[in-house]
């Protein structure tokens, strides 16, 4: 499988809520950086399988989808470059969000080692007042 192939694959596990087939496909030392203020509860670094699976966790807390959508893949070497757009209800507020992003995959031997999202996330903070 390529690694284009595994992000595509983290995607539509991430959209069935099967966070464990994501973590399968970390390295045991990840680093998972999500940008936004301190004040939304999943951004920042979170290290490891353990500290990925709390950034899941802490974002099934604070929102559900209403869609999630990849639109274009760039990848080279050991790098997945993924962009699309997402929309949120907030669960602690009733209020929605939509933000582009784009996320950079870092691979060594099959496995993820680095994860960066670059989000839109003033409408995401928004959303958290």
């Amino acid at each position: 499988m390529t690694n284009k192939e595994i992000v595509q694959m983290s995607f539509e596990n991430f959209s069935k809520g099967n966070i464990p087939g994501i973590l399968a496909v970390l390295s045991d030392d990840v680093v998972w950086d999500m940008n936004g203020p301190d004040f939304i509860p999943y951004s920042g670094v979170h290290y490891g399988k353990a500290g990925a699976l709390d950034f899941f966790t802490k974002l099934a807390a604070a929102h559900d989808f209403q869609a999630f959508e990849p639109q274009v893949y760039i990848a080279e070497n050991d790098k997945v470059a993924a962009m699309g757009i997402a929309a949120t209800t907030n669960k602690l507020t009733g209020k929605s969000s939509t933000n582009r992003w784009a996320m950079l995959w870092t691979f060594n031997n099959g496995k993820v080692t680095h994860y960066m999202n670059y989000s839109d996330t003033y409408d995401i903070a928004q959303s958290f007042s």
